[in-house]
């Protein structure tokens, strides 16, 4: 049934790469360091701050020696694998000399996540304020854009201070609707529930519970759904150009972290070619020998699992997409 769909799922079987588990060094340890208080939820933050430019003067603040423009990656929902992603690039910006201002912060385009909104008169002054904040410590912004958070004026600052932006997604879409239906995000195409079938409510939270979560898909709802992710996939694209990036380079999760899944022949060069092309994309140098140790290094460390552990009726599933 549907060959695109067969391509866009890939085999049954298995669930390619979950998400980035190579983290553990040394640099990854530094990322984990004292969270900004910049970052927290504003209500949280005491005081105003620091003095900062007025806006719109802040769009001409001068960069700082060994900072630059902001770094956006893109995606189109939730369970993209974008915190994995997240977490990797900032090993590989420290390795090239680069440190992320916003520790732990990726949705600064959420003002309840973003402490500067509090004393701005818009989101868009409120990054700006991030920014330089950012550029006087002589570090960098780096953080998760969302289709909900890029408005036409956040937009129009964003490309105004220069940012540098990608898209990041999941090709599988079967993948993606299972992890979005397990973390309660879609609560109309399916539901999650334990391993007896019975439903749960760990939601997100299934990701730091020891109790196994799996996501019941209504057979009747399938195919719609899948194609609803399909046409999904490019809207981050298209709203970037619409507020002024023009194209942008498009990367898969399947294909940043090939290299963690075990036994797969060439994942780490395939891999190494993505990652080189997103740190070209974001201007940023890195010596090929560290990033070829590091992908080596976490090289086989995220074994693929099954469908079958994952979607609790996977033979109607089954059925519905091969019958």
């Amino acid at each position: 049934m549907a060959v695109w769909l067969a391509l866009r799922t890939a085999a049954l079987g298995a669930v390619p790469f979950a998400r980035g588990a190579f983290l553990r060094s040394g640099l990854a340890e530094e990322t984990s360091a004292e969270v900004n208080p910049w970052c927290l939820n504003y209500t949280e933050a005491a005081g105003d701050g620091p003095e900062f430019l007025e806006y719109p003067q802040a769009l001409h603040a001068a960069t700082m020696p060994g900072t630059g423009p902001p770094l956006m990656y893109m995606t189109d929902s939730g369970c993209s694998g974008s915190s994995a992603f997240g977490e990797t690039l900032d090993v590989l910006l420290l390795q090239s000399g680069v440190e992320r201002y916003n520790v732990h912060c990726n949705e600064i385009l959420s003002p309840q996540k973003n402490a500067f909104y509090k004393s701005s008169t818009s989101m868009a002054e409120a990054l700006m304020k991030m920014n330089q904040a950012a550029n006087e410590a002589g570090k960098r912004l780096v953080f998760k854009g969302s289709l909900s958070g890029l408005t036409d004026e956040v937009g129009k600052a964003l490309v105004a201070m220069g940012t540098k932006a990608i898209v990041f997604n999941r090709r599988n879409v079967l993948d993606h609707l299972v992890r979005r239906v397990r973390d309660c995000f879609d609560t109309v195409n399916g539901y999650p529930v334990d391993e007896a079938g019975h439903r749960n409510d760990l939601c997100f939270e299934r990701r730091d519970s020891d109790v196994t979560t799996k996501a019941f898909l209504y057979p009747e709802k399938l195919i719609g759904a899948l194609q609803a992710e399909v046409e999904s996939m490019d809207e981050a694209s298209q709203r970037l150009a619409d507020v002024g990036f023009g194209l942008v380079e498009a990367f898969a999760m399947e294909d940043i972290f090939e290299y963690e899944a075990a036994g797969a022949d060439g994942a780490v060069e395939r891999s190494f070619k993505e990652w080189s092309k997103v740190l070209a994309a974001f201007d940023v140098k890195l010596k090929k020998q560290a990033l070829s140790s590091m992908l080596t290094e976490g090289a086989g460390t995220w074994p693929q699992t099954r469908h079958s552990d994952v979607i609790h009726n996977i033979e109607a599933v089954r059925e519905v997409l091969l019958g």
